[in-house]
């Protein structure tokens, strides 16, 4: 009898720990983006950075060949992107308000600032 109700509560606690993940799961966002040159051609392996204005969290990621790059699980809250070299241009458009459950693109332009 103890042994089947030992089950029983592993069981319970297991299905309240999927029920949070499932229920906490639509309250995440996701922004992906592009990343191109003054040219339009794609900026590949660049590290980027975002930024959660509000708590300061912070979150890395590096583009692929393609100049892409994709951040999931995000809580809501307004996000600034910043690369770990050069700028985006124009300046204040790398930053982007993402609400629960919600899926943003961004599509930026990046100097390397060799031209300076």
């Amino acid at each position: 009898m103890i042994r089947f109700l030992r089950h029983d509560i592993t069981k319970l606690l297991l299905l309240a720990a999927l029920t949070g993940v499932l229920l906490a799961a639509p309250s995440s966002g996701v922004i992906v983006g592009l990343i191109v040159s003054p040219a339009g051609t794609p900026v590949s392996r660049l590290q980027v950075e975002l930024i959660d204005t509000a708590s300061g969290a912070h979150f890395e990621a590096t583009t692929d060949d393609q100049g892409f790059f994709a951040f999931s699980l995000l809580p809501s809250g307004t996000y600034r992107l910043e690369p770990a070299k050069g700028r985006f241009l124009p300046a204040g458009g790398d930053r982007m308000v993402l609400d629960p459950g919600e899926k943003r693109s961004w599509r930026l332009l990046w100097d390397n600032g060799a031209g300076r």
